[in-house]
């Protein structure tokens, strides 16, 4: 089920007449509707895009041998981006008034499951400040929003003890990695029965519900960095346990994982801003230290005021961890080389070492002691305009 020019057009028109309310045009002089067609029959079509494609999705999750590699082209990501964006567009409109705390949440699901989380997080916020009407749309809310640190323990209605039972199993594996399971049971169970017995939103609801609920579960760290870095689990447990660490990668870091890039593979990523490249750089320097790649990783950054922040990041980032953060001023110090003798001496204690520098700094460094670089395993370039082509 794909968009068509009839479809486009449609949606024009409804971000066309959302924009008129955002800058406060006068009513009298809004966009007139077009006469036998109406937003609300693209509204139809977009609502059967996003059942479609998380029927397919769940389909592909209940697979136990699937993997987030194996599942990254499994739906229509434009089919769902264009359901999105009609989405958010009929909810600007105004047209929507109705059902708004719906179609926030469908929205929301629909650009998630169109791997753009960031949009989705914008629509969760707004959910905040709307009430639910049932336990469908409260569990579809929390799912949005993500914070795995609480869950439900009392709902009421024909599928409250179900997504209790859901919601449970979904904070549980989050805090330690178990139970992926009954999700999936659960996400049968609550399908099944509204197969059999729900009302159309109820059955688009409950498939709304399971397909976030397993692609939550697909992008989560528990699933991807094992996979992506060669490493089990158990070697991750300790990071991942971690109230600080991410819960889950976002579609670039992904990208990342499919190319290696996390088990080893050296590459040139250029990634806008607010992609995730700051966590991207963590996992990649945990990868090589957890599998014993790497012991001495070196951030380059272009600006010193950069270095400063970057450092700051790691030292939150590896707060008490075997992990020794070194940031080396650009003010030239008599006792350099002793520093860089204490840190190699790390290195030889078996404490990983990263320490963020500017080029000019390096350069330096490696003049004076040409044989640091036989010590260091890992390079990272933060700002692809470093290289000199």
């Amino acid at each position: 089920m794909r968009p068509e020019r009839q479809s486009r057009r449609l949606y024009g028109i409804t971000r066309s007449k959302g924009k008129m309310f955002e800058y406060n045009v006068p009513a009298n002089e809004h966009i007139i509707l077009p006469k036998g067609s109406s937003p609300d029959e693209l509204f139809l079509l977009t609502v059967g895009i996003l059942g479609d494609e998380s029927a397919r999705l769940i389909d592909d999750a209940m697979d136990s041998n699937s993997s987030a590699i194996e599942q990254t082209d499994v739906h229509d990501v434009e089919a769902l981006r264009f359901s999105a964006n009609f989405l958010d567009a009929y909810l600007n409109s105004q047209l929507a008034i109705s059902l708004r705390i719906d179609v926030i949440l469908l929205a929301a699901v629909t650009f998630y499951l169109a791997d753009r989380p960031g949009s989705a997080q914008v629509l969760a916020n707004k959910a905040l400040g709307e009430s639910a009407e049932d336990p469908l749309t409260e569990i579809l809310r929390w799912l949005v929003v993500g914070d795995w640190s609480l869950y439900f323990t009392d709902l009421d209605g024909h599928y409250g003890a179900g997504l209790v039972t859901l919601s449970k199993a979904i904070a549980f594996f989050f805090a330690d990695g178990s139970g992926l399971q009954d999700i999936r049971a659960s996400c049968y169970r609550l399908r099944l029965s509204a197969y059999r017995s729900g009302t159309p939103r109820e059955l688009l609801l409950i498939d709304a519900i399971s397909a976030i609920s397993l692609t939550r579960i697909k992008n989560s760290a528990w699933q991807s960095l094992p996979l992506y870095s060669n490493l089990d689990a158990e070697t991750w447990r300790d990071t991942l346990s971690k109230p600080s660490f991410m819960r889950e990668l976002w579609p670039a870091q992904h990208l990342l994982g499919i190319n290696n890039v996390f088990s080893g593979q050296s590459a040139v990523v250029r990634m806008p801003t607010s992609a995730g490249k700051t966590r991207a750089v963590e996992i990649i320097i945990r990868s090589a230290f957890l599998s014993k790649r790497a012991s001495f990783a070196v951030v380059i950054a272009p600006f010193r005021a950069l270095c400063q922040e970057i450092t700051t990041a790691y030292r939150a980032a590896f707060s008490g961890e075997n992990v020794q953060i070194n940031e080396f001023s650009d003010v030239l110090q008599k006792d350099y080389l002793a520093e860089l003798s204490e840190l190699l001496d790390f290195k030889v204690l078996i404490t990983p070492q990263i320490a963020v520098v500017t080029p000019e700094k390096l350069l330096y460094m490696l003049r004076q002691s040409p044989s640091l670089v036989e010590g260091i395993d890992l390079v990272i370039y933060d700002e692809g305009h470093q290289f000199d082509w």
